[in-house]
């Protein structure tokens, strides 16, 4: 049976990203979650909906090498 509410770690393995990204989008609020004692909760509804409509990260020009 699918948990409704899941920690950083499970959240992190459901994303495929490390726990340290999922600190980050909570800490800066693109990822919405509730402190509950001193755990991070995050609702899977919330995570299927960020992975739905973030926008994928944009490649810096510095680093994009063009081969002519």
């Amino acid at each position: 049976m699918d948990r409704e509410v899941l920690t950083v770690q499970q959240a992190a393995e459901l994303m495929q990203v490390s726990t340290d990204t999922v600190y980050r989008l909570v800490s800066s609020g693109e990822l919405p979650a509730k402190k509950v004692g001193r755990i991070w909760r995050l609702h899977r509804s919330a995570i299927k909906s960020y992975l739905t409509n973030a926008t994928p990260p944009q490649p810096n020009p510095r680093e994009v090498s063009v081969r002519l």
